[in-house]
């Protein structure tokens, strides 16, 4: 039996896509969600394109720590939706 992984920041950011621009989806991204909620949700995001051999999708980059972190992994997400 295939095993399910329910992310609720995986799921917003995919019914919310549509609805708003990048920019806006971000700064909610940013603001409402914790640092390790994001790693979690672009990692499993990663893990899954995987599993699906996706030809063109952005390289996965782990981020230093740092004062951008939040917001870059916060772009790493949406870019691997686009």
């Amino acid at each position: 039996m295939a095993e399910i992984v329910v992310s609720e920041l995986l799921c917003f950011v995919f019914n919310k896509f549509g609805d708003f621009k990048k920019a806006q989806l971000k700064s909610v991204l940013i603001g409402f969600y914790t640092e390790n909620e994001l790693d979690a949700a672009k990692d499993q995001l990663f893990a899954d394109s995987d599993k699906l051999n996706l030809e063109s999708r952005p390289r996965y980059v782990r981020r230093a720590r740092g004062d951008n972190r939040v917001r870059l992994v916060a772009e790493d997400l949406l870019d691997l939706c686009i």
